[in-house]
């Protein structure tokens, strides 16, 4: 299938359209990104059963909705060449580097996109402006009034600031610590990608998607964020400028990646990765809040109270991040089948990044 076409709705100021449009493009697929418009709306979320974006198309006519599954099944299908010998996934290579992959990508999917709505929708006015304008604008289409494209930009506007509610991140406190995250974050990859051509060595895995995600779709598109953090973390801007991915590809492409994602200097787990690991493993943040979500839900709570970098917050009770937590626990369980080998991974992770792993289930209460 790697010959046909690929189609993907969302638009190019999605963190989650941009994270499957780097995934289309380094894997090598002819793909097309549609934009999401008022005219398309009742037809694609009556064949994808969500309002959500991105919504792939597959030359099978297959509608899948979710990233993570949706870059599983893109990681079976990529045509390598003969000559790089490769006989294992691009975005989740063989072994504990795959693992690891999944760990960071599911940190990047639940968490990360927290801070990005904070900075586009809350922090600044002139971001909010800008970004209704453009969301405005993609969803009525091409063409649409002036006054109707206006009306859109207000009511995504709104939606912005009930989701940084919703996220716990609606409170000046909330926000400065949300805000000191992203830069120990963009930090550590500034310094990684400085060093390497990928986060996990000289190939992309679905890591490298995600955090392209947040760049192209956020980051580096934002116009405050664009004035500021490209000269803060030059490595990073340059990593995005190299490989910034097109929103369409007319052909099948053999991906150029060597077969080994580490460097032969540091086989197995990077070693600059347990920085990244640390900073997601810090208390009052990821793992903790999805432990507590997974509370709630059990007890069928619609919110929750919870510290999160110091400040008393309260959360959005939400059945996605559960579900998207029991997904990696059966997909590291598939990918290292065997027992000793897995745990070993779990075991070489921090504490409460391995915790995530557990197999306690929130399913009594919550809608999965």
């Amino acid at each position: 299938m790697t010959g046909e076409k690929y189609i993907f709705y969302g638009n190019e100021w999605s963190y989650f359209s941009m994270k499957l449009c780097a995934a289309l493009h380094w894997g090598g697929f002819a793909f097309e990104m549609r934009r999401k418009t008022i005219e398309l709306t009742q037809w694609l979320e009556r064949r994808s059963g969500t309002h959500r974006i991105p919504v792939l198309e597959t030359p099978e006519k297959w509608i899948i909705d979710d990233t993570t599954p949706i870059c599983r099944l893109l990681d079976g299908r990529i045509s390598f060449p003969s000559s790089t010998r490769r006989k294992e996934g691009l975005f989740y290579p063989s072994g504990t580097l795959g693992a690891l992959a999944a760990v960071l990508e599911e940190y990047f999917d639940e968490w990360f996109p927290r801070i990005v709505v904070l900075s586009r929708w809350s922090t600044e006015e002139e971001n909010r402006t800008v970004a209704g304008r453009r969301l405005g604008q993609a969803t009525a289409g091409e063409g649409a009034d002036p006054e109707a494209v206006e009306a859109m930009s207000e009511t995504i506007q709104g939606w912005g600031r009930k989701v940084c509610r919703a996220l716990g991140v609606d409170t000046p406190e909330s926000a400065q610590a949300a805000i000191a995250e992203m830069h120990r974050v963009l930090t550590i990859c500034d310094a990684i990608v400085s060093t390497r051509p990928f986060l996990l060595g000289s190939a992309p895995t679905a890591v490298d998607c995600v955090l392209m995600g947040a760049l192209k779709a956020h980051l580096f598109a934002d116009p405050c964020e664009l004035k500021t953090l490209p000269p803060q973390y030059p490595n990073l801007w340059r990593w995005f400028k190299q490989n910034d991915p097109p929103l369409s590809a007319t052909s099948t492409t053999a991906p150029p990646f060597p077969l080994l994602h580490c460097a032969d200097s540091e086989p197995g787990m990077p070693s600059q990765i347990d920085c990244l690991l640390a900073e997601i493993n810090r208390p009052e943040a990821w793992v903790d809040v999805t432990q507590a979500n997974c509370v709630a839900l059990k007890e069928g709570r619609k919110a929750f109270n919870v510290r999160i970098h110091g400040v008393e917050t309260s959360v959005l009770t939400r059945s996605y991040p559960e579900h998207s937590r029991q997904m990696l626990i059966r997909f590291i369980e598939f990918h290292l089948p065997n027992v000793e080998e897995r745990g070993r991974f779990v075991g070489s992770l921090p504490s409460r990044v391995a915790s995530i792993l557990e197999k306690k289930s929130a399913t009594e209460r919550a809608r999965l």
